[in-house]
């Protein structure tokens, strides 16, 4: 398997709270299906309102595709981002502080 050059702090961080909070809820609601790879990214059936297909690239979470009419417009969707948790994580349970977001930044 490839695996991605990104993680999941890279996402966590990288996209807005509500982005991530409803790729959360599609990946822990089990609808990532017909996962594949192909060496250079991966691709997938992600059932939301619709079944859209989604691919996004190894080296970056937000190069990528989607059928939704985010990713037809060529910007990042909860679907992409379901995707590439999926990659990362190969389908595991995700423990709660791989998800937290960060409410507050304070400096030490």
């Amino acid at each position: 398997m490839t695996t991605p050059k990104y993680t999941l702090d890279d996402i966590r961080y990288g996209i807005d709270k509500r982005t991530l909070e409803r790729a959360v809820g599609l990946y822990e609601g089990g609808k990532i299906t017909k996962f594949s790879e192909d060496g250079v990214g991966y691709s997938a059936v992600v059932v939301g309102t619709h079944p859209y297909r989604a691919y996004v690239h190894a080296s970056a979470f937000d190069r990528g595709t989607c059928s939704c009419y985010l990713g037809e417009r060529d910007e990042l969707c909860k679907h992409m981002i379901a995707l590439a948790i999926y990659a990362i994580t190969s389908g595991r349970k995700l423990a709660q502080e791989e998800i937290a977001t960060v409410e507050e930044v304070s400096c030490s």
